[in-house]
């Protein structure tokens, strides 16, 4: 897997996570940072729940520790 997290499809995002190569967290960071810089230029999220994002993927994290 290469690139920006943004980037990557889903599959490898959920065997990152999985293998504790990335967090979910980091995965969600990533997305919301890239929907900063995009979507001011296409609007195609009109509400952003960037805390219960974070939120979620701190809790699946945490179900990832948990085994």
């Amino acid at each position: 897997m290469q690139g920006q997290l943004w980037q990557w499809d889903a599959v490898d995002l959920a065997r990152a996570i999985r293998t504790r190569a990335i967090s979910a967290r980091e995965a969600v960071a990533a997305s919301l940072d890239r929907l900063a810089a995009v979507n001011p230029k296409i609007n195609a999220i009109v509400q952003i729940l960037a805390d219960q994002a974070l939120a979620a993927a701190s809790a699946a994290d945490e179900q990832v520790r948990r085994g």
